[in-house]
């Protein structure tokens, strides 16, 4: 009956064998334990796992992973180079450790599910990593899209200077422009201020001349109230002499008819008081005596 451990190192190494991209069975005779450890360091620090199995639990693994074809290899001293990630690595380590060494030696070589020989162990080591492979994959790609980089860049270039061009016009023509507006606008400016100065020169001399004018009217009425008033005064009195000498017409008029009148009741009176020749011869003497007196 089998061992629990040898049951999960089999399923293990089957499981292993199925999800590798290539497998290197290996014969490790002549190296010492320092070398093998010096060999399993390097493939694992280059994402590969070697390791030393028994053939009997080897071919186990093999018929469980459905890869009879492996059991004629392994006999005699085996290691398992497992390439999980990059199929071609395992063979470049490998060929640079047994440089040094001149071991491991190669017996089969299990490559993306195809079995080889060690023969192809040569055409394999120089053949491009998976990190290689994909440079010059994208190398070779890019060579084309650099193509095209280039000639993308090579229109924007253009592009940008054309616009550049354009732009520098505009601002040559902008500012062109600005500068006969500004001319026009500092020519439209300063007729502006003419125009206005002689505007405001003008309402000044018109103001002046309308307070002359107003000056010379209230002189004027100033002067001519006066004389107004005093023609109205001369007028009245002029009115009231007027007034009075028709008033001392009148007066005289009276007087003079009350003189006649009085003139008429003295002759009338004299007439009837005139005295006689007799009287006056008696007068006469009296009139003498006065005077000598």
């Amino acid at each position: 009956m089998a061992r629990p451990e040898k049951v999960a190192v089999v399923d293990e190494i089957a499981e292993k064998i199925q999800r590798t991209q290539s497998l290197f069975l290996t014969d490790f005779t002549g190296l010492d334990v320092e070398a093998i450890n010096q060999l399993r360091r390097l493939l694992r620090e280059n994402s590969v796992e070697y390791r030393v199995v028994k053939n009997t639990l080897a071919r186990l693994a093999a018929d469980q992973a459905g890869r009879e074809d492996l059991k004629p290899f392994l006999v005699g001293p085996t290691a398992m180079a497992f390439g999980f990630e990059d199929p071609v690595l395992p063979a470049k380590l490998l060929s640079r450790f047994a440089q040094r060494t001149g071991k491991p030696s190669v017996k089969a070589i299990l490559f993306e599910g195809q079995l080889l020989g060690k023969e192809t162990m040569d055409r394999l080591k120089v053949l491009p990593s998976h990190e290689e492979l994909m440079a010059q994959i994208l190398g070779g790609l890019k060579a084309p899209m650099m193509h095209v980089v280039m000639t993308l860049s090579g229109l924007l270039r253009n592009l940008v200077s054309l616009l550049d061009a354009i732009s520098r016009k505009r601002a040559q023509e902008e500012g062109v422009k600005e500068g006969a507006e500004g001319a026009v606008r500092e020519e439209t400016k300063k007729k502006v201020e003419e125009r206005a100065e002689k505007k405001d020169g003008g309402e000044e001399k018109a103001a002046a001349k309308v307070g002359m004018k107003a000056e010379g009217k209230v002189e004027d009425k100033s002067q001519e109230k006066p004389e107004s008033k005093t023609e109205a005064k001369g007028g009245e009195e002029q009115k009231e002499d007027q007034g009075s000498a028709e008033k001392t017409g009148l007066e005289l008029k009276e007087g003079e008819s009350s003189v006649e009148k009085s003139e008429g009741q003295e002759s009338k009176g004299a007439d009837s008081q005139k005295p006689t020749a007799d009287q006056t011869d008696e007068r006469k003497p009296e009139n003498k005596q006065s005077k000598e007196k």
